[in-house]
């Protein structure tokens, strides 16, 4: 379909980015219907994931585009909240709005794009919440969970509609710092902590929607995929359509007989079981013995379960799944969608 064919159908409202020192009342933005020309300018994860929600619902889809590039989730909370954290906790080291050289706040800038941004659509009503950010607050994952759980409860309640669905975007794969470190793999198990904790919660899997040439990409290209899994998140979790496929495995455990460790899954039967989306074998595993140091693996896929191995490690006590900043693994289920990153261990490295 041509943009214009969604005419009446998908339409965005662009809330102009805007800090505030104090919660405001009002805010700049303009309702646009689909055409040739505005479709350009919609956010391209929303307008997939409202095309693909119209065509199966058949409902109209009301965008409301509320964001801001290289933002902190502490810019999303209100003041009194940020100023219960510690200062070298938040991204941007302080609880104060710094202003950058052109007279605007920085990016990061603490509770400023909650007042200014958010506060003034609270009494819209809405249906959810899309959540694609992390990045900004990657060297201090630490904190991110449950922060997170924290301000989807807080959003919750201003907006007064109950158990309002939250969902996520994994992040990338990208180099925060090295290729082999792990900065970028713990904000991502952080993103899925924080899914386990927050009620009527998803989380849709991005590993595998990366290109070679993207390892130190803030913006990928695969917006369709993002968006389109989001919308089966919500097809699947929100209007109940089960036949329409949101998840692929689940890490479940790990046993170790001799030498070869047994990663065992969770979700299969939704999933359709384990499969490879590559013909040269699975990769983005490694194991580790008791010294801790971590090498790359061979993995078979067995009856429900992925048998791993490595010609260095001859006891394995612990495994990792594309735990790194930029490793792509091509684990998935037979429904196509991929397995998240895990880890098995809880080390600090």
């Amino acid at each position: 379909l041509s943009a214009s064919d969604w005419a009446g159908k998908v339409r965005e409202v662009k809330i102009q980015t805007a800090g505030a020192l104090k919660p405001v009342g009002t805010v700049q933005g303009i309702w646009e219907e689909t055409d040739s020309e505005t479709a350009k300018k919609f956010t391209a994860v929303g307008w997939y994931f409202a095309t693909k929600l119209n065509s199966l619902l058949d409902v109209p889809v009301g965008i409301l585009s509320c964001n801001r590039g290289c933002s902190a989730l502490e810019s999303w909370l209100p003041e009194d909240v940020v100023r219960g954290f510690q200062a070298n906790t938040i991204p941007s080291g302080s609880p104060e709005p710094q202003l950058n050289p052109d007279g605007w706040y920085e990016n990061n800038a603490p509770y400023v794009l909650y007042n200014g941004m958010l506060s003034p659509i609270s009494n819209y009503t809405v249906k959810g919440f899309l959540w694609y950010q992390g990045e900004t607050n990657a060297f201090l994952h630490q904190y991110y969970a449950e922060r997170l759980s924290d301000m989807v409860g807080l959003w919750r309640g201003i907006w007064n509609a109950g158990d309002l669905p939250f969902y996520e975007v994994e992040l990338t794969p990208h180099i925060y710092q090295k290729e082999n470190g792990t900065i970028g793999a713990r904000i991502r198990e952080a993103q899925h902590k924080a899914e386990e904790m927050i009620g009527n919660c998803g989380i849709v899997v991005t590993n595998d929607l990366i290109y070679p040439d993207e390892k130190d990409a803030w913006h990928p290209r695969r917006k369709k995929e993002v968006g389109e899994r989001l919308a089966s998140l919500a097809l699947n979790r929100t209007y109940g359509i089960s036949d329409c496929p949101c998840e692929g495995p689940a890490y479940g455990g790990f046993e170790v007989t001799g030498s070869e460790v047994k990663v065992y899954f969770e979700n299969l039967e939704d999933c359709g079981g384990l499969a490879c989306s590559s013909d040269t074998g699975l990769t983005g595993f490694e194991i580790a013995g008791s010294d801790r140091k971590f090498y790359p693996a061979t993995a078979e896929l067995s009856d429900g379960y992925v048998v791993v191995r490595s010609r260095d490690v001859n006891v394995p006590v612990a495994v990792r799944y594309c735990f790194r900043d930029f490793l792509v693994g091509n684990l998935t289920g037979g429904n196509g969608l991929p397995a998240a990153p895990f880890r098995s261990d809880n080390w600090d490295w």
